[in-house]
């Protein structure tokens, strides 16, 4: 039985081209600390400390304490300077990306499951900091929804498509794999939550299969077939 619903934020519950996004994102950010370093290079040290990130299988070091790590190894500006700065552009700047977001069928979805009482949580790939995946949920009109867990890289150890991913969100939530459903779009970020036991629905809308996997699921189908399937599945 189904007790608890993970959703994937980017290509699920909000949709843009990511790799325009990243650029803007990247474009901003290197704007943002171009007064007191190179922007590009200040962007690429981001775009590598995320990375490390992304390996990371240190379950000591939070994502936080990863990306920080690199980032006071490598930029030779002091946190008093960069914290600041950080905070201001994740309050004001980062908000300029919100025009390149579009809001997918899903709303209607989720605000029913928190209408049944359903617990639900946010699995995105935690290599942001709250403050910044609590905007993309603003952008997507989604920031009324009681997330029981959201990951973000202050209380993340491990990043997708790693086991050790979802085994925290299993933790956190204190549920055995085959109470939960993962929804989302990427075959395999995604669908590699399947491997602990827990239910996966793939989201054919905004597919990613980057190297072309076999799709192995649960469920598959649009937002509107979800919309019909869940109370089967939820039954």
């Amino acid at each position: 039985m189904i007790k608890h619903i993970l959703f994937d934020l980017d290509g699920t519950l909000i949709h843009f081209d990511h790799h325009l996004f990243m650029e803007n994102y990247l474009n901003l950010l290197g704007r943002k600390f171009a007064s007191i370093t190179d922007p590009k290079i200040f962007a690429n040290h981001v775009l590598t400390a995320t990375g490390h990130m992304l390996k990371n299988i240190e379950h000591t070091k939070t994502n936080a304490d990863v990306f920080w790590q690199y980032i006071d190894q490598n930029v030779d500006i002091s946190r008093t300077t960069l914290n600041p700065l950080i905070d201001e552009f994740y309050q004001n700047d980062f908000n300029e990306l919100k025009k390149m977001v579009t809001v997918p069928k899903i709303l209607p979805i989720l605000n029913n499951l928190i209408e049944k009482a359903i617990p639900v949580s946010l699995a995105t790939n935690p290599v942001f900091p709250l403050i910044a995946v609590k905007s993309r949920l603003q952008w997507g009109g989604l920031d009324h929804i009681p997330f029981q867990r959201i990951t973000h890289y202050e209380n993340s150890h491990f990043c997708k498509p790693q086991l050790a991913y979802y085994q925290e969100i299993l933790d956190a939530i204190d549920l055995s794999p085959e109470n939960v459903l993962m929804i989302g779009n990427d075959v395999h970020e995604d669908l590699v939550a399947g491997e602990l036991g827990i239910k996966t629905y793939l989201l054919t809308d905004f597919i990613i299969n980057k190297d072309n996997r076999p799709i192995k699921s649960n469920y598959i189908g649009t937002v509107d077939q979800l919309a019909k399937d869940l109370p089967k599945i939820l039954a």
